[in-house]
């Protein structure tokens, strides 16, 4: 969850500096470790990021605020775990 809350932090950094997602081409650093991100709806905002490491993944589907979401962990609809 932390390490996947490092790229979730970068893309609303982006999207508050910019108004927009950033394009996944521009977190390919992130991507290629285990990482997936997809933009589910570019006018509002809406994407999602996946992150599976030694047999467990997480998602994060920006329903929660990010700092609850690292928080609580568990099944809920900001993350699975």
């Amino acid at each position: 969850r932390a390490e996947a809350g490092v790229l979730i932090q970068e893309i609303e950094a982006y999207k508050a500096e910019h108004g927009t997602l950033p394009q996944p081409s521009m977190l390919a650093p992130f991507l290629g470790h285990g990482y997936e991100y997809q933009i589910l709806n570019p006018s509002t905002g809406q994407y999602l990021v996946r992150r599976s490491a030694g047999g467990i993944e997480v998602t994060y589907d920006g329903s929660l605020p990010l700092r609850l979401w690292l928080v609580i962990g568990g099944m809920t609809s900001g993350g699975t775990k």
